[in-house]
């Protein structure tokens, strides 16, 4: 069968998924909630996005790329935290939500993946054992010790807030000559979460719009699937404690809740639901009295499903952006000198002030702003090298370890 053939649309979806705490929660490796959950959410995260391009239960006519929006910016990193929290690789986690995705398009439409960590993004020459971290400190000339590290250190603000990946993200599709969405899910983005910085970030772009390319409209979006988790667990304890404790008091708790987290982890299999015991009793007279449903049918399932999913998938920003960028952002130099740094700049001077920044303040981002050079934190070393000097040419070689001057 040959291929469909894909038109050339003037509009772009990107999904740019965070991955620990949140992708991963829906990832098969992840056991604390049930498939019919995942599924279920899933599904309300095709109605957020595509809801306007579904015909026939199928997305069509859509150009569609899935890519990383993570602190796992190199594999090193990436290793670690699969170790630390028992999950995927960050590119395995995004071919199986691709796998998924791939069952919601028409012929018409068309979904990539780009599963690049950041580091070999932002650049070259990268080796497997490098540490994103270590590579932007030694293109820092800070060896102060009151600023010790590169604003983009994973220590820093601008590092920890994903600045420089949601900044890299937004150039790639600065001049395109297409019109983009661009949607950042981050479990972070809850105003809740105890991990601050995701709020701070879609706050920044929402007061500055012009730091976002005109062609880019920016979706912020809360993915936090322990929110739900944790207040499924909350009313199934409430139950406990209202009901089992009181009036049954031969049932065992603790074999209780084992027993209702193992059938978590089967998504409460036919075969399991058909075993009577007490303990199955309990769990479905729980289901049943938090959720009401009946765990006996297919229907009661996915109604517990879809009554399980209260508030972890949340539109929290939309930011239509009026900036322009610099161009010949695909030479990683340039890339470095005319976005990356003046983005830090501007995002350390709105920490400061957590207001709209003023236009003279955002320099390479606004088309109105006739100044060549940018001021900047780092200001001394940027004058000497500035690749908006008017007497000077844009460098063409990558940031290298040890080249310091122009950062």
């Amino acid at each position: 069968m040959p291929s469909p053939i894909i038109p050339n649309y003037n509009h772009h979806t990107t999904l740019c998924f965070d991955i620990d705490g949140c992708l991963s929660m829906l990832s098969q490796a992840n056991l604390d909630l049930p498939q019919c959950y995942k599924d279920a959410i899933l599904e309300q995260l095709k109605q957020l996005v595509f809801a306007a391009s579904i015909e026939n239960e199928k997305i069509s006519h859509s150009h569609i790329t899935l890519c990383l929006f993570t602190n796992r910016k190199d594999p090193i990193s990436d290793v670690t935290n699969m170790q630390k929290h028992s999950t995927y690789s960050a590119s395995s986690t995004l071919v199986e939500l691709k796998r998924h995705m791939d069952t919601w398009l028409a012929d018409t439409s068309l979904l990539t993946l780009d599963s690049s960590y950041h580091i070999s993004q932002v650049f070259d020459d990268i080796k497997p054992t490098d540490l994103y971290a270590t590579l932007v400190d030694l293109q820092s000339d800070s060896t102060s010790s009151k600023t010790p590290h590169h604003p983009y250190h994973p220590s820093q603000a601008p590092g920890s807030h994903k600045c420089d990946l949601a900044t890299t993200i937004l150039a790639r599709h600065a001049h395109t000559g297409k019109n983009h969405h661009i949607y950042f899910f981050d479990d972070r983005l809850n105003p809740t979460h105890t991990e601050k910085g995701l709020d701070t970030l879609a706050g920044f772009f929402s007061q500055n719009p012009m730091t976002v390319p005109q062609n880019c409209t920016v979706h912020m979006v809360q993915l936090d699937p322990y929110i739900d988790l944790n207040a499924h667990n909350n009313y199934l304890y409430d139950f406990i404690m209202r009901n089992v404790k009181q009036k049954k008091p031969s049932i065992n708790q603790p074999k209780l809740i084992k027993a209702f987290k193992r059938m978590l982890k089967t998504d409460f299999s036919d075969y399991q639901l058909s075993n009577p015991n007490a303990n199955l009793d309990a769990i479905k007279a729980m289901v049943h009295s938090c959720y009401g449903a009946n765990l006996d049918t297919h229907s009661g399932r996915e109604r517990y499903a879809q009554q399980q999913q209260q508030q972890a998938l949340q539109l929290i920003q939309t930011i239509q952006g009026t900036g322009t960028y610099p161009d010949h952002l695909d030479d990683k130099a340039v890339l470095w000198q005319n976005i990356l740094m003046p983005m830090a700049d501007c995002y350390l001077k709105y920490l400061d002030t957590p207001t709209a920044l003023h236009e003279q303040d955002l320099g390479p981002f606004n088309a109105k702003n006739k100044r060549k050079s940018f001021p900047s934190l780092l200001e001394d070393a940027l004058l000497e090298e500035s690749l908006f000097s008017p007497n000077k040419k844009p460098k063409t070689t990558p940031p290298s370890p040890g080249h310091t001057a122009t950062l």
